[in-house]
């Protein structure tokens, strides 16, 4: 099939898609075991140099309740140092197109997200979870 045919088939289709990625936040927020930091930072540094620009990076919950997300800050972190926007740079990324999003689920952690920004390593987009469950 050509691309023409394709287009024909489908013409209401986008000519251009965004692909995110939630691995890191979702993926691993069950697993009993806690996914070392060094091994979240490599997954994420690949994500981005394979062209993802929309990452769930984290969830701003409280640590204690959440263990799996007690490195939620050294994450953004280092998606925000000068040497990881460097190294990016170099194979030809502009870190300011990837939008790094943390989950949020009560108001402390939206104040979290708020306070991290103000000191420049915090996301670029919150994603606020509401339950539509009274036992949730």
């Amino acid at each position: 099939m050509t691309e023409y045919d394709y287009w024909k088939i489908f013409p209401r289709m986008p000519k251009k898609v965004t692909i995110g990625d939630i691995t890191v936040r979702d993926g691993f927020q069950h697993l009993e075991k806690f996914i070392s930091t060094e091994a979240k930072i490599t997954y994420l540094e690949e994500l981005i140099f394979a062209g993802c620009r929309n990452i769930e990076v984290t969830n701003l919950g409280n640590p204690r309740s959440m263990p799996q997300f007690s490195d939620a800050e050294k994450l953004l972190a280092h998606l925000r140092s000068d040497n990881f926007v460097g190294r990016a740079a170099k194979k030809g990324i502009n870190m300011e197109d990837v939008v790094l999003t943390a989950i949020t689920i009560r108001e402390p952690s939206v104040d979290r997200a708020i306070e991290l920004k103000k000191r420049g390593v915090g996301p670029d987009r919150v994603l606020m979870m509401v339950s539509t469950e009274e036992q949730h």
